[in-house]
């Protein structure tokens, strides 16, 4: 696939369907591209899994989870943003995420 098109789905895909669209990025050519994208993409599927795993705790939390919660996506929607400029302009991409993928 074509980094453009990779680095399109993987990060704003994550504003919509999360986790599953850094995945695919990843897994359909990410870990092969020899470009500053494949960081990029390595760190956004890195942090959507952080995210998750966020999730599922805050999930035990009855109000202030979920409060939590939503301003975790509204951090994961900036992330993203943010990595999609990132990949268009060549540039580093750091988020705050356990290395999970290395």
């Amino acid at each position: 696939m074509d980094e453009k098109v990779l680095g399109i789905l993987g990060t704003l895909g994550c504003i919509i369907l999360g986790v599953v669209a850094a995945a695919v990025a990843w897994f359909c050519g990410g870990s092969e591209l020899q470009t500053p994208a494949k960081e990029v993409l390595r760190r956004m599927f890195n942090f959507e899994i952080t995210i998750v795993i966020l999730g599922v705790i805050l999930m035990f939390i009855p109000v202030v989870g979920q409060l939590i919660a939503l301003a975790l996506s509204a951090v994961n929607l900036i992330y993203a943003v943010m990595a999609f400029l990132a990949i268009q302009n060549n540039k580093e991409f750091k988020a705050p995420a356990y290395e999970f993928i290395k």
